[in-house]
């Protein structure tokens, strides 16, 4: 008999606190490429302390917005795990008991 899949309304990877850190992210990495091309110099502090600075927290912030996840999507992460578990110990014990009548 084949499995019944039900299927649960889909929702989005990112929330909107992903989004508003991302962009976030992004806009500094465009001020901090801003900076470095804006100064002009070439031992500029700001072209060359300053700009890649930014650039690096722009993209550990871009990598922390896509790696952030609210504690209500972690919570339901578990709870489907703990259902899955759920279901496959059921499963394996009506595969016990049918097995065992069959053996009788």
């Amino acid at each position: 008999m084949p499995q019944s899949r039900t299927r649960r309304p889909t929702s989005l990877v990112f929330e909107k606190r992903n989004y508003a850190l991302l962009a976030i992210g992004v806009a500094l990495i465009a001020i901090g490429f801003a900076l470095m091309r804006l100064e002009n110099e070439f031992l500029g502090t700001i072209s060359l302390y300053v700009a890649p600075l930014m650039i690096i927290a722009g993209y550990a912030e871009v990598i922390y917005a896509i790696l952030w996840r609210s504690d209500e999507s972690k919570e339901q992460i578990r709870k489907a795990r703990e259902a899955q578990v759920r279901a496959e110990r059921e499963a394996e014990e009506k595969k016990t008991k049918t097995d065992a009548k069959v053996s009788v």
